[in-house]
């Protein structure tokens, strides 16, 4: 026990040492998190603590099903355990430094498993915290990835204790565990992690083939059946996105892929090229290879080399692409990584245990270890950059429903959500996604028509961010141009207004229908408000002829979930939500009546107004219910096998 003490000493002494500058509520160390996992927590956060259900987003993407990403922590009790924090960059800041607390306990506690041994479970903990891997997931801003990370080395304790003690119970754990993987957001970790755990159970010999398929199974039900009211949410979303159909092979290996001739040194040192680092340092590299003398340690060799093949683009990658149909829908096969940082790790801690037996030499090594940790994280002073952000100021002085669009030139792969957490935009504010899958769909549409200027008008944007100078345009009014603020990754110089910006609800005319061929005949010139609906039936048709007197929408409420509009005149509502495209999980009742809420414009939404009154849209989605119901069956269970346990051990 002294030795456990001193060891967890030591660690948190590093963690004070090498974080203490994010130990705060304005500092951050990952720049890149400002515009990937800051928001969706900042959403969460946000949803939460004003006791709304974090399903349907409103900012980004004219409107998404949040929980329906795979990568985002939705249900995760960890982030829901710190509810009471009001800071974001404090919260990313304390998940990150507990997760990196996680991962040294589950690495620390795996080793000691399996060696029984302090001193290795010190050194083979610390290499799990302080390699490229891990620094790459911090710096770059892969929070999720993190969460995932952290978690594996506690699936694999609980696995092999299953298997060794024949234990359901600690079958179950493991399944608790790979449960929480899934809702961390790190879920394109998960199959590697599945991989080295169905290796792990049927390399071992010592129980029957039977036993090993039942505790797979129990496995895999726990941890699926617990995630099951997010899992299926999303594999429903997936079918509306490119994913569905699978990536191209060439996205699929990802910028990243690993060479067999030069593997020694991107693994030990860095990866070949782009951001993923897979260096492990040489004292893990040393210890790695004398855990080979281990006869246990074997099938961590097998997954070194397995992973190597893979994500080296060997055949063996073409076949899981081509063959494997949730696999080949992600992108980018240096997350295989992880497989080959955990076992790396784990042998790191059988070589220690087999050739050094005394605790403080583990001790010295693992100074060395902290002395040779290059790394240094550079942290932002977000606080800062939001004071030096002219544009912040500027949007929070405005009022109303309305859209704000990123009309980013420099090429940078993300989407306009980092605003939404930068400028800490409450929920009368909605932001366009450069990257939703049906603005260019909507960019052909505009093109048929020659209504190139409707793009941003009928997507309900009033203000426009730029890097680029569109004052020639007479499109849009310069607002102002701002000074440059404190961090240039989110600089945006000009800030214009849409000449005709329309509010976010409007009664629309301009439509007509060619009733003999179902085909719409175009007014020329083009009405401003042109509304063109899909899928129109016979009976519907009538109603096309509405046309509204004035456009009076009034919004009495704007929540996550639910919508309500007071309508005084008839006509055709038309709304950039993308209601249309989730009309399985998003109703719409008009005085209590059930209205159809049509696809217009081919992206966008609209609902016929008939007759003047309360319109109440509503979002249930119906697969998160059933998962929910999965979920509980899948609790159900396991109560139902520890109370089974628990008698036959008392019996």
């Amino acid at each position: 026990m002294k030795k456990h003490i001193v060891s967890f000493t030591l660690f948190f002494a590093w963690l004070v040492l090498f974080f203490n500058s994010i130990i705060s509520s304005s500092y951050t160390i990952m720049p890149s998190e400002l515009d990937h996992y800051i928001p969706d927590i900042h959403f969460i956060h946000e949803s939460y603590q004003s006791f709304q259900l974090p399903w349907w987003n409103p900012y980004t993407f004219l409107g998404h099903p949040h929980h329906a990403i795979l990568h985002t922590p939705t249900y995760y009790p960890l982030l829901m355990l710190l509810l009471f924090i009001n800071t974001d960059i404090l919260l990313v800041n304390l998940l990150i430094l507990s997760h990196i607390i996680i991962a040294f306990l589950g690495m620390y506690f795996c080793v000691f498993y399996f060696t029984k041994n302090s001193g290795a479970s010190l050194i083979a903990a610390f290499g799990y915290v302080t390699n490229g891997l891990i620094f790459f997931l911090i710096s770059a801003g892969w929070i999720v990835f993190l969460f995932s990370y952290a978690i594996l080395p506690l699936i694999i304790l609980f696995v092999v204790m299953a298997v060794r003690k024949k234990s359901y119970l600690h079958m179950i754990v493991a399944g608790v565990f790979l449960a929480l993987q899934i809702h961390s957001g790190g879920v394109f970790f998960v199959p590697y992690a599945l991989f080295l755990c169905v290796l792990l159970i049927f390399f071992n010999n010592k129980i029957k083939l039977k036993y090993k398929f039942v505790l797979l199974s129990l496995f895999l039900i726990t941890g699926f059946g617990l995630s099951a009211f997010k899992i299926l949410p999303s594999l429903e979303y997936n079918k509306l996105t490119p994913r569905s159909e699978g990536v191209k092979f060439s996205d699929f290996i990802g910028s990243d892929v690993l060479s067999l001739k030069n593997s020694f040194s991107m693994l030990i040192h860095s990866s070949q090229s782009g951001n993923w680092n897979a260096s492990v340092g040489f004292i893990i590299l040393i210890f790695s290879l004398l855990g080979f003398f281990d006869k246990r340690s074997w099938i961590f060799f097998i997954c070194i080399l397995i992973t190597l093949l893979y994500a080296s683009g060997s055949f063996l990658l073409f076949l899981v692409w081509k063959f494997v149909p949730i696999i080949n829908q992600q992108f980018d096969v240096s997350r295989a990584l992880i497989i080959y940082m955990v076992s790396m790790c784990i042998l790191a801690g059988f070589g220690v245990s087999r050739f050094i037996k005394k605790y403080y030499v583990c001790f010295l090594i693992a100074l060395v270890m902290i002395a040779l940790y290059k790394p240094v994280f550079n942290a932002l002073n977000y606080q800062d950059m939001l004071d030096k952000n002219e544009a912040y100021y500027f949007l929070q002085e405005q009022h109303g429903l309305f859209r704000v669009y990123d009309s980013e030139e420099r090429g940078i792969d993300t989407t306009i959500s980092h605003q939404s957490a930068l400028f800490n935009l409450h929920s009368l504010f909605g932001f366009v996604g450069r990257r939703f899958y049906e603005l260019d769909t909507y960019k052909i549409f505009l093109s048929q028509i020659k209504k190139h200027d409707q793009l941003g008008e009928l997507m309900n944007v009033k203000y426009v961010l730029s890097d680029k100078d569109y004052s020639h345009s007479n499109l849009h009014v310069l607002v102002k141009q701002f000074s440059k603020p404190y961090e240039e990754r989110y600089y945006r110089k000009y800030l214009y207004q849409l000449n005709n910006s329309k509010p976010r609800f409007f009664l629309g005319n301009g439509l007509l229908l060619d009733k003999s061929k179902q085909e719409f005949q175009i007014q020329k010139p083009l009405p401003e408000d042109l509304i063109i609906l899909e899928n129109v039936s016979e009976k519907d048709i009538p109603y096309l002829e509405l046309k509204n007197k004035n456009n009076s929408v009034a919004v009495i409420l704007y929540k996550n979930n639910k919508i309500i509009l007071n309508i005084s005149s008839i006509g055709t509502l038309y709304f950039s939500e993308r209601f249309s495209k989730f009309t399985k999980d998003w109703s719409a009742k008009l005085n209590n009546k059930v209205k159809k809420i049509y696809s217009a414009n081919q992206v966008f939404s609209a609902v016929v107004i008939d007759e003047p009154g309360i319109l109440i849209f509503t979002y249930a989605p119906k697969k998160a219910y059933f998962g929910f119901f999965i979920s509980f069956l899948t609790i159900i269970m396991i109560l139902f096998i520890m109370h089974r346990n628990i008698f036959i051990q008392q019996k």
